[in-house]
């Protein structure tokens, strides 16, 4: 009776644990990263307080500096924090399909470039190869945004 019990709670702990996992953890998609990267811009040059990184680039209203891609009009920090977004997309199935962006999120700067990505149960490409490699990210989730496609666009500072 003892043991069946004991069986019992941690049936229950357990359970509990992954129906509250979600709240527990801190990091999401949907909120925590595009907090933590509004977060870090303004933290950075990138912020007129911290440099004038941004406007001696030509953009005078730094982070609030607006661009217009396809019909979507944003700032430079709204911009920053859709792209910690998209840059998390997919899954676990996606992990499996190998199509998640996040496993290209990485970069250890003691490593050679080529080896310096994701490594544990999965590999990925270096976050800074990755940002240059538009055919690679052709096949994952939310395509192409690499730097060359999006110099090249229509992605021009329309105000």
């Amino acid at each position: 009776m003892y043991m069946k019990k004991i069986i019992i709670a941690v049936s229950l702990f357990i359970l509990l644990n992954f129906i509250l996992v979600s709240n527990v953890l801190s990091w999401d998609n949907d909120v925590t990263h595009k907090d933590l990267s509004s977060f870090a811009a303004e933290n950075s040059i990138l912020n007129k307080n911290n440099g004038d990184y941004l406007k001696n680039l030509g953009f005078s209203k730094e982070l609030l500096e607006e661009f217009k891609w396809n019909q979507d009009r944003k700032t430079v920090k709204d911009w920053l924090r859709d792209g910690a977004f998209y840059e998390d997309a997919g899954n676990w199935v996606n992990a499996i399909m190998a199509t998640a962006r996040w496993k290209n999120h990485f970069h250890n700067p003691l490593k050679p470039w080529s080896e310096a990505g994701l490594t544990d149960i999965q590999s990925g490409e270096s976050s800074l190869l990755w940002a240059q490699d538009g055919s690679n990210q052709q096949g994952f989730l939310e395509k192409d945004w690499s730097w060359r496609k999006v110099r090249v666009s229509k992605c021009a500072s329309e105000v």
